[in-house]
């Protein structure tokens, strides 16, 4: 952890570098997950030609370089700096959501950079943002997450959390923000089942209970990288909180929104993990 936080201390020019470094030993050497990005990429665009996919394979894993340093760019990046590379577009309507009585979910997802875009929330939009995050086993990896993403006011809370935890957040006055694409588990978890990419996909119903029993806002964030290093987020609604949200339209209208990012920008998001693992039946 030392070396990491060592590292921090290089301007992102100098980390840009080794980026370029790791790219190339991921990609060429490596070949980390290669197969999997691969029948990914390959699935959700059947329509393009091999040469296409190649060309998003390899933007995701220059892309995916550039996000492990610039994550550990975040360990010690000066407000300042971390306002001027990543810019909110609409942070009144995040202001107005938040102020109107009905506290925001930020429903972000795994589109490069989430990190750089939920901790420069807590600077840019007048709240406290407390990001939901799954505990990972390896201990001194996961008080690293955690530092960094409490850096400026935030207070993760675990998945696995109470309800009550949750509920002192939100009466607290805070904003909570949840990476809702992530894999469900066979077992204990509430899901909805919605097409993406046309593949019969497992959703987490997470954004969508919250949503309803605290009476909050979801905005999706919509992440967008004009240039190496820089960021514009737009927050959109996937619901309105004044009307009763319907069975499944924060989900489904989540889904709806990362395809369609994803489409646009198909070498941000991360393609190394297994989305499609489970089928129905893994949840009989």
């Amino acid at each position: 952890m030392f070396l990491l936080r060592w590292l921090s201390y290089l301007p992102l020019s100098v980390l840009y570098l080794i980026s370029d470094f790791i790219f190339f030993i991921g990609y060429y050497v490596v070949r980390y997950r290669r197969g999997i990005v691969r029948k990914n990429i390959q699935s959700c665009f059947p329509e393009k030609s091999e040469t296409e996919i190649r060309k998003i394979e390899r933007g995701f894993y220059s892309r995916l370089a550039d996000f492990l340093v610039e994550s550990i760019k975040a360990i010690t990046i000066s407000p300042s700096e971390l306002k001027k590379r990543v810019v909110f577009k609409n942070p009144e309507f995040f202001i107005e959501s938040h102020n109107s009585g009905h506290n925001v979910l930020v429903c972000a997802c795994h589109q490069f950079n989430w990190e750089l875009a939920m901790l420069c929330g807590a600077l840019s939009l007048q709240t406290t943002i407390d990001p939901i995050y799954m505990k990972l086993t390896n201990h001194a990896f996961n008080e690293l997450i955690y530092r960094i993403r409490s850096r400026f006011g935030g207070q993760p809370i675990e998945m696995s959390a109470s309800g009550l935890k949750y509920a002192r957040a939100i009466k607290s006055g805070h904003a909570i923000a949840n990476v809702g694409d992530q894999i469900p588990p066979k077992t204990g978890a509430d899901v909805l089942w919605i097409p993406f990419f046309g593949i019969d996909t497992a959703w987490f119903t997470g954004q969508e209970q919250l949503s309803k029993m605290f009476k909050m806002t979801p905005l999706f964030l919509w992440v967008e990288n004009p240039k190496r290093g820089f960021y514009e987020i737009e927050f959109v609604p996937l619901a309105d909180p004044k009307k009763p949200y319907k069975q499944g339209e924060v989900t489904r209208n989540y889904v709806a929104k990362l395809e369609q990012m994803i489409r646009k920008t198909p070498t941000d998001w991360l393609w190394s993990h297994k989305r499609w693992k489970h089928s129905r039946a893994d949840f009989k």
